[in-house]
This record gives structure tokens, C-alpha cells and sequence, in this order.
């Protein structure tokens, strides 16, 4: 009989799998600051290396994996995991058998807790469906559910294109860019729900008029670069999370004043922690150099933009006990769709192709039923 892999005979790897779904870090799961030591060390060996043991379970390597996405400042043993899961998983994927090495392929290109909703939705689906032994009731659920909001994402798509070639905004400002369907999938990646089409509209129309604007300023300013510091100091200021916020809470059920006004309160660590990851993530790919080489300006704004997860992260582990999840959600989910949109330094925004495939999984094709 074989013995039990080494991350699932503790129940580890269910307890991981869950944090890394509910964005919970580890520490603050147990409020016990030792026990996470406790937990993870046990697979470390004498030399503080972990156990060559774990090396062939890929179900808890993965589990691992999504879990040190979750990392906060200071987890030292979920920085280690991230090297040593990621390392594993590359080396050994080849050789798993489908759903599994698809599920592996698609963590490494993408952590669930990273990733937009409704995209992540459509992956698990997939996942899923392949998977013994599955509820069949639930899988239908699922997939008509994703059938059902696609189709009214169409329909709203449909409302704002009519808008768009009404507003006719590109013939007026020929240095502007037609992103109308780019701008809507921000919209959706930060409110996916079927309650919140108006936000969602009200966000793609308010993106498609903040970047006609953000192109005129940059002819206008010929292209000025700031220096590091100003860059650092107007992340907030520039970024489009106010914009999304205004049209965005009116619609939460849970907007309290007292929500409210901690979105806006200042500094709100949460708030700008997404906004340097919409930033440092869209900067790793410019060709903004501050000075030093360009190898060494993505290895900082990579950094930087790990950085910025970890500061969210641990805003979001300190406040969802005083703040409501919905409030907080809105933010993580800015940071998502520009780590999407940015990531390993692609503008997909600019190079919408890049993505073409993600937005048309989103949007066009349904799931067979």
C-alpha cells in the first residue's frame, strides 16, 4: 500500500487550497503567530531546505504554489515555497496526465488568487469536467451559469458599442485609442455579477473617456518623463481607481458611510497597494528606465509590483473584519485585472491581441452544456 503524499497526510494541502481561494494569509487564519512555522517548517529538512520528498506530489505542490501567492511582508517560508513549488511544477509538468497539467500549466501562467473571476471561473470549469468523481449537478450549474451572465456581457457589449459609435470619439481625437471592448473587460473583471450591469457600463464608458483625455496630456507634455519620486508619489492620482470606485459603490448593497468613507480616507494602504500593482505591473513592460539599464528597471518594477501584492494582501487580512468584503473585493479586483492585462510585461491594453484569446473565452463562446 502506498503511503499517503507527504502534503495531503497532515490535511495541509485542503487547508492551503482554501486560504489561497479566500485570499486569507496564514498567519491570520489561526491568529496564532507561531503556528504557521510550525506547519510549514515540519516539511523543511536540517538545513532548512525542504524535504526532496515533496518533489513528487503535484496536487500539493500546486496547492503550495497558490497558497504562497497569498504571501504577506515578513512569510518568509511562503517566499521560499514560491521558488521551490514553482520549480518543481515546471520541471515535472511534462509528464502529468490531463486535468491536472492543465490545472498546473494554467497556475503557473496565472495564480487563482491573481486572476479575474469570471476567466478563473471558465478555467475550473474546464478542470472540472475532466475530473473523477465530480457532482454533475453542480457542473451543470456552473456552466449555465457562466452561459447565462456571457450572454448578458453580450448584450451590454452590444448597448456600448452603439454608444461608442454614436460618441464617434475617434474621428474627433485621431491620436486616441477604439478600446471599448478592452475597457469592458476591466469593467467586468471588477464587477463580474449580474446585479452590477450598470456599473459595469458606467466603468467602460468612464475608461474610454479617461484614456482619450490621457493621450491628449501626453501630446501636450511631449512625452515628459517624471522623475522616480514623482513617479512613486502620483501613482493614486493618475490611475483610474476613483473613477471605477464612483460608479462602483452605488450599487453595493453594503456602501455604508462608514465604508465609504474609509475608501476615501487617507492614506488608505489597501487602495494604494492596488494601484501600484495596476502601475509597477503596466511600467515592467514601458521603456521607462530611470537611469539605469532596462534589465535592471524590470527587475525593480517586478519588485515593486510584488511588493504592492503583499502590501494588499496584508491590508486585506488587517481590514475585512472592519470593512465591508464587497468594498475590499473592488479593490483586490482592480489589482487583478491590471495584473492580467500587465503580466511578465505585456501591454495588453496597447496589444490587445495579446489577450484576444482570454476575452473571447470571457465573451463569445459559451460552454456546451
Amino acid at each position: 500500500m502506498c503511503a499517503s503524499p507527504p502534503f495531503r497526510s497532515c490535511g495541509v494541502e485542503v487547508g492551503i487550497r482554501r486560504m489561497a481561494c479566500d485570499g486569507t494569509n496564514m498567519a491570520a487564519a489561526t491568529n496564532v503567530t507561531d503556528t504557521l512555522p510550525n506547519v510549514f517548517n515540519k516539511f523543511k529538512d536540517e538545513d532548512g531546505e525542504f524535504e526532496k520528498t515533496l518533489t513528487s506530489d503535484a496536487k500539493g505542490l500546486l496547492s503550495f504554489y497558490e497558497a504562497a501567492n497569498v504571501r504577506i511582508h515578513g512569510e518568509d517560508v511562503l517566499e521560499d515555497a514560491v521558488a521551490f513549488t514553482s520549480h518543481h511544477l515546471n520541471r515535472m509538468v511534462q509528464e502529468l496526465e490531463p486535468p491536472l497539467q492543465c490545472q498546473v500549466k494554467r497556475a503557473l501562467e496565472q495564480p487563482v488568487h491573481r486572476g479575474v473571476p469570471r476567466l478563473e471561473a471558465r478555467h475550473y470549469i474546464s478542470f472540472y469536467e475532466r475530473n473523477e468523481p465530480k457532482n454533475d449537478i453542480l457542473l451543470k450549474l456552473a456552466k449555465l451559469d457562466f452561459n447565462y451572465l456571457q450572454n448578458l456581457y453580450k448584450k451590454e457589449l452590444h448597448d456600448l458599442s452603439r454608444w461608442w459609435n454614436e460618441l464617434d470619439l475617434i474621428s474627433k481625437l485621431p491620436y486616441a485609442r477604439d478600446r471599448l471592448v478592452e475597457g469592458y473587460f476591466w469593467g467586468t473583471a471588477f464587477r463580474f455579477q449580474p446585479q452590477h450591469s450598470y456599473a459595469r457600463i458606467a466603468i467602460t464608458k468612464s475608461e474610454t473617456n479617461c484614456q482619450g483625455l490621457q493621450q491628449t496630456y501626453a501630446v501636450v507634455l511631449g512625452g515628459q518623463m517624471p522623475t522616480y519620486e514623482e513617479y512613486m508619489v502620483n501613482t493614486v492620482v493618475t490611475s483610474c481607481i476613483y473613477v471605477f470606485l464612483t460608479v462602483g459603490i452605488p450599487g453595493l448593497k453594503s456602501a455604508s458611510k462608514e465604508a465609504i468613507d474609509w475608501v476615501m480616507s487617507e492614506p488608505n494602504k489597501a487602495l494604494i497597494a492596488s494601484t501600484r500593482v495596476c502601475r509597477h505591473a503596466d511600467d515592467i513592460g514601458s521603456d521607462e528606465q530611470y537611469g539605469v539599464s532596462k534589465e535592471e528597471t524590470v527587475d525593480k518594477f517586478k519588485q515593486l509590483c510584488e511588493n504592492a501584492w503583499k502590501d494588499f494582501n496584508t491590508e486585506w487580512s488587517t481590514e475585512i473584519s472592519t470593512v465591508s468584503k464587497d468594498m475590499m473585493e473592488q479593490l483586490l479586483n482592480y489589482a487583478r485585472a491590471a495584473e492580467v492585462n500587465y503580466r511578465n510585461g505585456r501591454d495588453a491594453y496597447t496589444h490587445p491581441q495579446k489577450i484576444a484569446g482570454q476575452i473571447a473565452a470571457v465573451f463569445m463562446h459559451p460552454i456546451a452544456i
